[in-house]
Order: structure tokens, then sequence, then C-alpha cells
């Protein structure tokens, strides 16, 4: 989208931020090490680049001339990035609300497990750990390497089995037997998928609000993830899942996780009703809509 033509629509805007573009020079997840974030994009250290004057700053200045000119509301789906949001340069100056993403928990509610499984055709006796995202396995911001990390660190591997979708390859679990489920296709097939999980694992090291987080605690399946993004928003320490600080604590929080596994399941399911439901995130996204039409009536 051209941000110039936003200009044309003369009125309220209200912009939900799913990544860091909005309030960046371009890039959808800002490196550990900018700082151009807070001052001003210019030798991105995601283009490798060491030019002051590269295109992360050409972008900046231009989002910055168009912004001054927008009537915009910043919803961060995450307390997270909103926060990320109001402390950049670019939308610190703009009005900025936190209003989640919702789910359809009609969908993906929980199916029983061991049905789950025999439709699935996963035939196992072990405890089943999942990993899913989309070239989860190659890309690196998802996590796949420290996951293995964490796997090899378990006691008794033998008594799991890790069930990997959204990918059809990856690099072997020593002790850890693994099945590559490759890209699901339909949400019937991902609710059944994450109801025939014991746990799932979401090792990210960049997220906002996740989709598979509010999916899997949906189906009532308890997640294991970083303490990074929104997970916190949505995974409540040791209610519905764990949140670890570093490889070890995902290890250690994956064995708790299976040890504690009757009542994290009906929380998990709990949380999400209670806090993500349509009938509990619509009249929120309504309301925030008839005050941007009222104050366009003033």
């Amino acid at each position: 989208i051209n941000i110039f033509d936003l200009e044309k629509l003369q009125k309220p805007i209200l912009w939900s931020l799913h990544d860091a573009n909005p309030y960046t020079g371009g890039c959808h997840y800002v490196a550990s090490s900018c700082i151009g974030v807070g001052h001003q994009c210019g030798k991105c250290p995601l283009l490798n680049s060491k030019y002051k004057y590269d295109i992360s700053y050409f972008n900046f200045k231009r989002k910055q001339k168009a912004y001054k000119n927008l009537n915009l509301t910043i919803n961060g789906l995450s307390h997270w990035i909103a926060s990320e949001a109001k402390s950049s340069t670019l939308l610190k100056d703009k009005s900025i609300i936190n209003l989640p993403n919702t789910i359809n928990t009609n969908i993906f509610h929980p199916f029983e497990k061991q049905l789950a499984r025999d439709i699935l055709g996963i035939k196992t006796k072990k405890h089943i750990l999942g990993f899913g995202a989309i070239s989860g396995t190659q890309v690196e911001r998802k996590g796949y390497p420290q996951l293995k990390e964490a796997l090899e660190l378990l006691p008794n591997k033998h008594h799991y089995t890790l069930v990997v979708f959204g990918s059809s390859h990856g690099r072997e679990i020593a002790g850890i037997e693994t099945i590559f489920l490759g890209h699901l296709h339909d949400d019937i097939t991902l609710a059944l998928l994450y109801s025939a999980l014991d746990l799932f694992v979401t090792p990210s090291l960049a997220e906002n609000l996740s989709n598979a987080i509010m999916e899997s605690l949906s189906c009532g399946t308890p997640v294991v993830a970083f303490d990074i993004g929104g997970n916190s928003d949505m995974i409540c320490h040791q209610k519905n899942g764990y949140l670890a600080r570093d490889i070890q604590e995902l290890s250690l929080g994956i064995q708790w996780c299976i040890q504690n596994l009757s009542s994290l399941s009906i929380t998990s399911r709990q949380s999400i009703v209670q806090n993500f439901a349509y009938k509990v995130v619509s009249p929120q996204y309504i309301q925030a809509y008839l005050s941007l039409s009222q104050k366009l009536k003033l």
C-alpha cells in the first residue's frame, strides 16, 4: 500500500499492528541490534547496511511525512507491540489502544485425543509434542534450533514423539522420534492436530500475538514458549502453559507441563474462551469504531 494514498480517505483510521512494519523503515521484525526505531532508521542491521541513507532511512522519512496528515488510531494486537509502537519515533504521538485478534472457538475446540490421533494416523504411545509454523524448520526466528537443543536436554527422550507441521523436513533430534506432516490446509485438520498433541511448543524468537498459540490453547492443549513479544498475553505461566527465559527453561517447561497436563488442559481452553472468543472481542472493536465515528461527527 502507498502510505500517501491513505490521505485520500480523509477519515479516521484504525490500524491494527500485526508486525513492526508501520513503525519502522520497512522491516517486519526488529533486529536485536537495531537502534533506529526509537530514533531514525538507517544503517539497517537486517540489510547488513553500513549506509546512513539506505532504503530504510528513506522509507522512514516517507512514513514520517505521511503520518503527520493522518488521523490514526493505532491498535497493538498485543500489549508488547502496543508498547513498542508507543516508544517508536513514527507512532509515539498517535492514539494507541490494545485490542487482540479473536478466534472461532467453535472451530478450534478440543476433540477427543485418541480419536484425533486415529484420524490423523498418529500411532504412538509416547508423549506427543507439537511444533508448527510455515517453513518453521528453515526460518531462523521460528526457533527450531532452540527447540532441538531443548529437546536434547530432556531426560528419557525415548518417551517423546515430536510432530512437526508446516514443514516436511528438518534436522534430526537425537533420541526423539519425529513425524513431519508438511503443510496443513484447513482449520479442522489443524484443530484435530492440536487436540492430538499433549503439548505444543513455540520456541519463536519473535512473535506479536501468535495464532498458533491461541489455536492450541483453544483446543485445550497447553503451550510452552519463550517469554517474548505478546506470548504472555495468552500464556499464563504454570496455569495454561509455561513461559521460558532460555533454552534450559524451555526444556524444564516441557517436563513440568507433561507432569501437569490434566489441570493445564482445562485452563487452556477456558483462558481463550474468556478472553479471545468472538463474543468477547467483537464488542470491543465495535466500541472502538463507534468512538472514532463520534469523533468524526464532532
